[in-house]
């Protein structure tokens, strides 16, 4: 009864000050199962206020009063459902039903996640009712899911859709959650969690399951693992980082793994300062019997460091700057295909045109779609001989090229000879040929392409489930007035020269009177190695000087950035002028150079 008391001066001091007044019909108090009946009349009578045994929800989450079960986070999937009953499924392209996939369905639990744990039940569901709203599934009919969900789930680069399964997701949040319990221990609820589960007071806290926990330790003890191999040290006065047993030395791990010989249990925890001597100098000398040369040569590399610095700082090793971002983590999560992707997947990304086409060729390049083949093979017809020309078996290369009907089409369409070519080695390699071509006077047949092969679909589609006629010449007229609207209506082509397809081309122009200016570039082989150079030119476009320059082992935006600093220090060593004007191909190095970057960015000292 005492804490009852100094609750109830704490609620009369709150009202004092601030001039409310509490409500007792809408105040709740909810007690523990440790406390007795009686006891739980005393406090009630005592305060004033009604007993409850739910407390409800805080900012639309569940305060959760025991283990969390489907049942608690039944809304998200009821809200969900709400969404998808509003939307008419029969009227929507696939192209469409993508956008709302990923801009409403997959957001809706998404500040559930931030906080809670949810049960793997419920993510399992938004998955569901997700990919069956994709395919356009409807309460009384399912479609033919012709692709995998984990490939939809890929990136787009891998042959997917970009799309995110929700389990992923929800981990993903719960990374972040870990590593504020890393970078941000001054906030109120690390503070509390680092106290209640005895975390320990270093810079990386100690994480354990317990017995009894909440449902946000049980998330973290979990995503735990995830976190803990990308944690990487920023040396600056070495006080903190371990030299041995933490991960401060870039593209390597922990040093105690690449000792060659034992290293005596002294100096296993010392810091890195401690093994920098007083002239600032690192003491190879002493280090040289227990590691590599190949290693050494690194920490060769690495400044020492010094006093002066400031603190040692925890960093994100997965993030160029260093700061945590949910897209890495959920990359570090995902599961990447080890075998080589298509290059189509790439290329069909970049190709210019209406989103539902670009889909479409996307189902191509899997050869989803349902030809007589694969209706067949799902014995969902009788006969997989195709049904307009009677004569080969109908599959995806079929309908799109060796087809009667289609070569007539081809044949008629404007520089449609190249499809004639010969086979390539695969069907993806052939789609590949066809959206690449680069030459000028084919800048062009990449969209037509695209339009033709959607065309012939739709086409096939018609005459199989509607019985509508089928016109070569009518289909190339709707193909070259489609082609013409898109190029008219996204400026795609230089509107003076659309018979060619000549694409719009921006030139390099001379500085302004006055002014000098640098063009500089970086560049990074698959091997690592980089360099950089540029031009300086004046304002009748004469070249005054050209550079390179060999760099060590960094990444392209610093490529870009020590281009653009090597050409400054000539201009500057050789006085060739005050007035400059840089230009560069890389947008974040411009950013940079425009708006600045913090201390811990790996290109501070370069901007």
């Amino acid at each position: 009864m005492n804490q009852v008391e100094i609750i109830q001066e704490c609620l009369d001091r709150f009202c004092t000050s601030s001039g409310q007044k509490v409500s007792l019909e809408k105040t709740r108090i909810f007690f523990s199962k440790n406390v007795t009946h009686t006891m739980r009349n005393e406090i009630s009578s005592s305060l004033g206020f009604q007993r409850t045994n739910d407390l409800g929800k805080y900012l639309g989450i569940p305060a959760h009063h025991s283990r969390v079960c489907r049942r608690d986070y039944q809304n998200v999937i009821d809200c969900v459902n709400k969404r998808l009953s509003g939307w008419k499924t029969s009227t929507l392209s696939f192209a469409g039903r993508l956008t709302l996939c990923k801009s409403v369905i997959e957001a809706i639990p998404s500040y559930t996640m931030q906080t809670v744990h949810i049960p793997r039940s419920i993510c399992d569901e938004v998955d569901k009712l997700c990919r069956s709203f994709l395919w356009g599934d409807t309460p009384t009919s399912r479609k033919i899911h012709t692709i995998s969900w984990n490939t939809i789930c890929k990136p787009k680069d891998q042959g997917g859709l970009g799309l995110r399964p929700m389990r992923t997701v929800n981990n993903t949040f719960m990374m972040k959650n870990c590593w504020s319990l890393i970078k941000e221990p001054n906030k109120l609820w690390v503070k509390i969690i680092r106290s209640k589960y005895k975390c320990q007071d270093g810079a990386i806290p100690r994480v354990e399951k317990k017995a009894k926990m909440s449902n946000l330790w049980q998330g973290i003890c979990m995503n735990w693992k995830h976190v803990t191999p990308h944690i990487k040290w920023q040396v600056k006065d070495g006080q903190s980082a371990r030299f041995w047993y933490d991960p401060w030395l870039p593209q390597q791990g922990l040093l105690i793994q690449y000792a060659t010989t034992f290293v005596p249990p002294v100096e296993l925890f010392r810091k890195v300062r401690e093994y920098v001597t007083d002239q600032g100098a690192w003491k190879s000398d002493q280090i040289i019997n227990w590691l590599p040369q190949e290693t050494l040569n690194n920490i060769e590399t690495q400044t020492p460091p010094t006093i002066n610095a400031g603190a040692d700082e925890i960093q994100w090793r997965l993030t160029t700057d260093g700061l945590f971002s949910i897209r890495s983590a959920y990359a570090s999560l995902s599961t990447i295909d080890s075998n080589p992707c298509a290059p189509i997947f790439k290329i069909l990304w970049k190709w210019q045109g209406p989103e539902r086409i670009r889909l479409f060729l996307w189902c191509v390049a899997h050869e989803s779609l349902m030809t007589n083949e694969a209706r067949f093979d799902r014995e969902l017809t009788t006969s997989p001989i195709c049904p307009v020309c009677m004569r080969d078996v109908e599959n995806t290369m079929h309908v799109l090229r060796e087809c009667l009907f289609a070569r007539q089409v081809w044949s008629s369409i404007p520089r449609g000879s190249y499809i004639s070519q010969p086979m390539r080695s695969n069907f993806q390699e052939w789609l590949t040929f066809h959206l690449t071509r680069n030459r000028t006077e084919l800048m062009i047949w990449p969209l037509t392409f695209a339009i033709t092969i959607d065309a012939l679909w739709s086409r096939r589609n018609e005459f199989v489930f509607q019985q509508s006629s089928l016109s070569a010449s009518q289909l190339v007229l709707k193909v070259m007035n489609s082609t013409k609207s898109i190029i008219n209506s996204n400026n795609l082509f230089d509107a003076g020269d659309q018979s060619e397809g000549t694409l719009i081309t921006r030139n390099w122009v001379c500085p302004p009177s006055g002014l000098i200016k640098l063009n500089g570039d970086g560049a990074v082989s698959y091997s690592g190695t980089s360099s950089c150079g540029g031009l300086i030119r004046d304002p009748d476009g004469r070249c005054i000087l050209a550079f390179s320059r060999q760099l060590d082992r960094c990444s392209v935006i610093k490529a870009e950035l020590w281009a653009i600093t090597q050409g400054l220090r000539l201009i500057h060593l050789k006085k060739l002028g005050t007035h400059i004007l840089i230009e560069s191909d890389s947008l974040e190095a411009i950013t940079l150079l425009r708006n600045g970057c913090p201390r811990q960015n790996e290109c501070f000292d370069l901007v």
